[in-house]
């Protein structure tokens, strides 16, 4: 069972993501706690470092990696989660 979530803020950019190249989605990317580094197409789902034990994303609204936690006051819109 696949227990990764899509971001809202993912679903709600999915026409930006559908016409993203490939290399804007293999772009690889440092997490903030510095534990590992994913691309932005990893990214769209949730995933869990476990080290830290921590839930991070690709907010699109905020063009960068967020934990879990902060991305339901996205100022875009307000909804990501």
């Amino acid at each position: 069972m696949n227990n990764q979530r899509v971001s809202q803020c993912a679903t709600h950019s999915e026409k930006l993501i559908n016409g993203l190249p490939a290399e804007e989605l293999d772009l690889l990317l440092a997490l903030p706690c510095g534990c590992d580094k994913l691309t932005v197409k990893q990214l769209i789902h949730s995933y869990h470092c476990k080290p830290c034990d921590k839930i991070y994303w690709y907010s699109f609204c905020l063009e960068r990696i967020v934990e879990e936690d902060e991305t339901w006051h996205c100022d875009f819109c307000a909804a990501c989660y």
